[in-house]
């Protein structure tokens, strides 16, 4: 039997109807929902044909005493309330982007590590079968040398979106795609990338009246040459994710599906027969955990990881210092297209855009 687990969903839009889905039919586990709108609480409830306690603040929930607060609120509140939950002795898990600042959040991991509790990131594309993939054939010695690549995440964003009060302005939005919707490309990437050395980016504002960009493209530069393009853009007129990895002995192709591009099947091709044999062997040995029909395959896995960790399994690889990299990363972009020049990686502490990741 599992051990029992009480996690504090806070915040009850969109984002939290996802991990509340996944959530609900992991055994052993209830939830309190909180939100400064009780009505919306309990709405997103009966959406969801559940009847959880509904608090009208994160402090009254975490009066409760629960093992993990769940953070989905718009970004500004992430990394305060993070600082709330875990110095009120609570594991916390946080929505992207997790913090405003790479100082900022830098600080939650010391706060976390000094207080000893668990700082989890929501990064489901780790538990994705795309990322399955790229590890199993990493692990099996296959891929070779990552030589270069592009990922472009290519949707749609019209006014109706942005007319959440918090959405189009770094003060509450912290940063707009790059760190909202692209983001989670990046970090299946990045695992598999050698070692940064810089990054060129342009960001622009050209097709809402808003304040964050609303499209950019990134030149990542490796060690040993490689490169790595990420774009995105919110003016798709037919909404799409496309990826290409190309390594030494093969070249991964992503599945084109907009937002389940990580869950679908991806092409492996070797110019090489004997190797697309090997190849193809890999894949057919490849286990992933099971997903019930009605579910998601990132949220549910992730969930059941949350759950997993919770209860005292293993969180490296899995908490926010492991994420650290991508947010890094995700600086050095915001600092690059702010300044149209390169900027070389690691971000020190003294650089400017430590401080704040954009703009």
């Amino acid at each position: 039997m599992s051990a029992p687990l009480h996690i504090l969903v806070v915040g009850a839009g969109a984002i939290a109807r996802y991990h509340l889905h996944e959530l609900l039919v992991q055994p052993g586990v209830r939830m309190t929902l909180a939100d400064a709108d009780p009505a919306r609480a309990r709405a997103l409830a009966a959406k969801l044909g559940a009847d959880f306690p509904i608090v009208d603040s994160l402090a009254a929930g975490l009066v409760l005493r629960p093992d993990a607060a769940l953070i989905c609120t718009p970004p500004y509140l992430h990394a305060p309330m993070a600082r709330e939950v875990l110095e009120a002795g609570v594991h916390a898990i946080v929505e992207k982007p997790p913090a405003g600042s790479l100082a900022e959040l830098d600080a939650l991991i010391a706060l976390a590590k000094a207080r000893g509790r668990l700082l989890l990131p929501i990064v489901q594309v780790r538990v994705t079968s795309g990322s399955y993939l790229l590890r199993a054939l990493a692990d099996a010695g296959l891929t070779g040398r990552f030589l270069h690549g592009t990922v472009e995440t290519h949707w749609r964003r019209d006014m109706e979106y942005y007319s959440a009060p918090w959405r189009g302005r770094y003060a509450t939005e912290i940063g707009g795609p790059w760190a909202g919707l692209a983001i989670h490309g990046l970090d299946l990437v990045l695992p598999h990338l050698p070692a940064i050395r810089s990054v060129q980016a342009h960001g622009a504002t050209l097709n809402h009246p808003i304040e964050v960009e609303d499209c950019g493209a990134a030149l990542i530069r490796c060690a040993g040459g490689a490169w790595f393009v990420y774009t995105v853009t919110t003016h798709a007129h037919a909404e799409q994710t496309t990826g290409r990895l190309v390594f030494e002995h093969l070249e991964v192709r992503y599945a084109t599906e907009p937002y389940g591009y990580a869950q679908m099947p991806w092409t492996v091709l070797c110019a090489d027969p004997e190797q697309q044999k090997r190849v193809d062997a890999c894949r057919a040995r490849i286990v992933e955990p099971a997903v019930p029909a009605d579910h998601e395959q990132a949220f549910h896995r992730q969930a059941q990881q949350w759950c997993e960790i919770l209860r005292g399994g293993d969180a490296r690889g899995h908490d926010m210092a492991s994420y650290r990299p991508t947010f890094e990363l995700l600086t050095a972009i915001y600092a690059a297209s702010k300044t149209g020049a390169a900027v070389t990686l690691p971000i020190a502490t003294e650089h400017p855009q430590y401080q704040r990741l954009a703009p």
